[in-house]
């Protein structure tokens, strides 16, 4: 898009859209107050890297420019940096802080031998699925093998923090040791 477009952090020039900018767990890893940086297991092992195709920094945004030599490239992780990014890169290699499909909030309880009620509460940082930035989320539930025992919450629309707060009761026979599978489907085009 043209204009502003999303937020850029002064001190160490992280970039995120502006309906993004809630979900970050994160700190600036330019304030003096930082996580535990000395945790070798969130360290990233940057590497000069020479990309074949455009590629952009993963920190800031910006296009990772040269013929050879452009950026950093985690062996790990694969996060791909300027040079001049690495050093305010926060230490999270491994972990998935931007949560690239979300979370959902469940409650599951068995209760006697064969009865199982699920609470579906929300859904919180869903990718948007729509032309419009949004999704229009639901959740199927079904017990595996038996494909005829499944649920699914109400549609709503236009959001990417859906709260349903809706219990099911899901019949196991007894002996039956099911798996649950909560599904959100991909958008019908």
């Amino acid at each position: 898009g043209v204009g502003k477009q999303g937020f850029q952090c002064q001190v160490c020039a992280f970039v995120v859209h502006k309906r993004c900018h809630e979900f970050v767990t994160f700190s600036c890893p330019g304030v003096e107050e930082v996580a535990n940086i000395e945790d070798p297991r969130s360290k990233h092992r940057f590497k000069v890297h020479t990309y074949t195709s455009p590629t952009f920094c993963d920190h800031c945004g910006s296009l990772l420019y040269g013929l050879v030599h452009q950026g950093m490239k985690c062996g790990s992780c694969e996060m791909n940096v300027h040079k001049r990014c690495v050093r305010n890169v926060p230490c999270l290699c491994g972990l998935d802080h931007t949560e690239k499909r979300g979370r959902i909030h469940l409650k599951c309880q068995i209760e006697g031998e064969s009865d199982l009620h699920v609470t579906v509460g929300e859904a919180r940082n869903l990718i948007p699925m729509d032309p419009n930035g949004l999704s229009d989320p639901y959740v199927k539930l079904k017990l595996i093998p038996d494909p005829r025992n499944k649920q699914k919450t109400r549609t709503i629309r236009s959001t990417l923090n859906p709260t349903w707060n809706e219990t099911f009761s899901l019949n196991m026979e007894t002996g039956f040791n099911p798996d649950l599978d909560v599904h959100t489907p991909a958008p019908e085009t």
